[in-house]
Order: structure tokens, then sequence, then C-alpha cells
């Protein structure tokens, strides 16, 4: 029974960690498998990969006061859509919150 017990306050305890690994409370590591995966989530809640091909991922830590902490502060994605139109869009981390510009349409990709 104790046992049991054991094991599941210890799957309720990763769970809490993880939850808050990246939350508005806690930044991201820049290289951490939490960053990573937030980056990969954010991405693909605003970015069609299914009508869009991505070919440029960048992502950077804050370059202000922040700065040289390893905190994931911007990510830029750079894609074209199905006609060839070129896209860039910056995620900003702002007041503790990932916030998304507007895409930026950018100059036709030349077919290789």
């Amino acid at each position: 029974m104790n046992v049991k017990l054991l094991k599941n306050l210890f799957v309720a305890l990763v769970a809490a960690i993880s939850i808050s690994s990246c939350s508005s409370a806690n930044d991201c590591a820049m290289a951490s498998d939490e960053g990573v995966a937030k980056i990969k989530e954010l991405i693909k809640a605003h970015v069609d990969i299914n009508e869009c091909k991505i070919y440029r991922i960048e992502w950077k830590e804050d370059w202000k006061e922040r700065k040289l902490e390893n905190v994931l502060s911007q990510i830029s994605v750079d894609y074209i859509d199905k006609e060839d139109n070129d896209y860039n869009l910056t995620i900003n981390y702002t007041d503790g919150e990932f916030v998304p510009e507007e895409p930026r349409k950018g100059k036709s990709v030349l077919n290789s």
C-alpha cells in the first residue's frame, strides 16, 4: 500500500514540475528539454505545417536586462506557403508569456 502511494505521489510531483517548467512564473532555459518543447508547441500553434514549409527556426536569449542568463526570449520562424510566398513569424517572451507578432510577408523564394 505504501509503495503504491509513493508511486502516485512521485507521478503527481513529476507532472507538477512538468507543467510549471515553462509557465509564466518560470522562464525557459535556451537549450533545456522544456525550452525546446515550448518552441515546438508555439510553432505548431502559429504555423500551419500542412500548408507551409518551414525552412529556418532561430531562438534567442534576452539581450537587454537579462542578457547571458540563458532565458528563451524570442523565436523566429521563416516559412513559405504553397504559392512560394515567404513569411517570417516572430514570437517574443513578454511579461511572462510568449506573444506572436503578425507574420511578415517577404520576397518570394526562388525555386532551386
